[in-house]
């Protein structure tokens, strides 16, 4: 069981890193929003940050890692 684990933390840390650097491969990302000179504005920015595709499939990731890494700890 524990080598199952290991298996699936070490796919979903795999899958996350291969989708972040994907993401830092797109030229129209920009991670800095305080530098980002458009018409929005601070707050719109972060809303729109944090209704993306990416950053949802990065957070249930992160919780399904979390999972397994606490059944690592016990």
């Amino acid at each position: 069981q524990l080598l199952v684990e290991a298996v699936v933390s070490v796919l979903v840390i795999g899958f996350a890193l291969f989708t972040y650097s994907r993401l830092l491969s797109d030229k129209n990302c920009d991670f800095n929003i305080t530098d980002s000179y458009t018409h929005l504005n601070t707050k719109s920015k972060l809303l729109i940050m944090l209704s993306s595709k990416e950053l949802v499939v990065w957070i249930v990731m992160v919780f399904i890692t979390m999972i397994f890494n606490i059944r690592f700890i016990e």
